[in-house]
């Protein structure tokens, strides 16, 4: 199910874990991010550091 507004912090990292295999733009979109994939990507990466998770590609 894709999210109507963007995801933050655990359920960005959740979402975007279940979604990592069909791509980064599938996960950016069902996130809630639509096609702004620079900003899913930030949002993630802080979302990770506050959670001392690494980001692997």
């Amino acid at each position: 199910m894709t999210s109507p507004t963007p995801l933050y912090g655990t359920e960005l990292v959740d979402c975007a874990r279940a979604n990592a295999k069909h791509g980064i733009k599938t996960a950016a979109y069902q996130c809630g991010y639509e096609e702004d994939i620079k900003n899913f990507a930030q949002e993630l990466q802080k979302a990770c550091e506050q959670m001392n998770l690494q980001v692997k590609g």
